[in-house]
């Protein structure tokens, strides 16, 4: 199990999130410049954070590799969250 769990894991995300940008397509080409530039700094900060601050406790470098990739893929899971919550109408 433990060779195919990172790519389920993966493409469970990536089908979260693309379920989550075909619900709100129209909001996301309204503001397709901003949401990059947004998307790609919390992914950029939560990969060098997390391997930065491994590193700085004293993991070995592939551990370090392995907990960025996880901050990075739950950065994702948090976005699709706050997306769906600000793109909710208000009840």
């Amino acid at each position: 199990m433990t060779p195919g769990a990172p790519l389920v894991s993966v493409l469970t995300i990536a089908l979260i999130c693309a379920c989550i940008i075909g619900q709100s397509a129209e909001a996301v080409r309204a503001s397709a410049g901003v949401l990059l530039v947004s998307v790609c700094l919390v992914h950029a900060g939560g990969f060098a954070l997390g391997y930065v601050v491994s590193r700085v406790i004293g993991f070995e470098q592939i551990v370090a590799r392995t907990i960025s990739i996880e901050v990075g893929m739950q950065n994702s899971g948090l976005g699709v969250v706050l997306a769906r919550v600000v793109t909710s109408p208000i009840r």
